[in-house]
């Protein structure tokens, strides 16, 4: 006799078995004073999956502060940033692929200051 725990563990493999494997979205700083002095970013390995679309959208929305009294470089940084990315990709082979890659900014003088 199996236990009710096995036979889950069991029934939640084989629902999950034909998922596809997902990577960490890619990363970059939304704060352009960051972004300027960090070279983190990095691109996470995708499956080939030849004939497949693939689509994402990111969304990134913060509040920026940043103040700054270092001579010569002083400066007050309060903004909101908007980033929103687009893309499209499929494999056309295991080593060929096509992407779309639409991004779209703005940058706002704080009318969510409120609110954040």
């Amino acid at each position: 006799m199996r236990s009710p725990l096995f036979v889950a563990i069991l029934l939640l493999i084989a629902t999950v078995a034909d998922a596809r494997g997902q990577g960490l979205p890619s990363y970059a700083p939304l704060n352009p004073m960051g972004s300027s002095r960090s070279a983190i970013y990095f691109q996470p390995f995708l499956d080939s999956a030849p004939g497949a679309w693939d689509m994402a959208v990111t969304l990134d929305y913060g509040s920026v502060i940043e103040y700054n009294r270092l001579p010569p470089a002083d400066y007050i940084l309060d903004s909101e940033l908007l980033r929103l990315n687009l893309s499209v990709r499929r494999d056309l082979d295991s080593r060929t692929f096509l992407l779309l890659d639409v991004p779209v900014g703005g940058a706002y003088s704080g009318f969510m200051d409120g609110f954040l």
